[in-house]
């Protein structure tokens, strides 16, 4: 899968509603399932974005937000955790 840049290879599940995979030592959850209440917008979907450093535990991206769509969502985590190939910081 290719999103934001990256091509995501190690996909653990992927649905409209649910996303769960690694990528470069990052584990990415993006889910519809959660207890953060509804979207603003009926048009919208509001999603749980957690992307976690598989070896420290430490969080790149922890929050929720609103998304027409799951993809759209994904590039979130991605740009959010600094994983996608447009945020990244140019070389000096």
């Amino acid at each position: 899968m290719k999103i934001a840049g990256c091509v995501i290879r190690k996909i653990i599940e992927k649905s409209p509603k649910y996303f769960e995979a690694e990528y470069k030592g990052y584990h990415i959850y993006v889910s519809t399932n959660h207890g953060f209440g509804k979207p603003k917008d009926k048009n919208l979907k509001r999603f749980n974005i957690e992307v976690t450093h598989i070896e420290s535990g430490i969080y790149g991206v922890n929050t929720w937000e609103d998304f027409e769509t799951i993809e759209k969502a994904i590039e979130y985590a991605l740009e959010g955790s600094l994983l996608a190939k447009n945020t990244l910081p140019k070389p000096k």
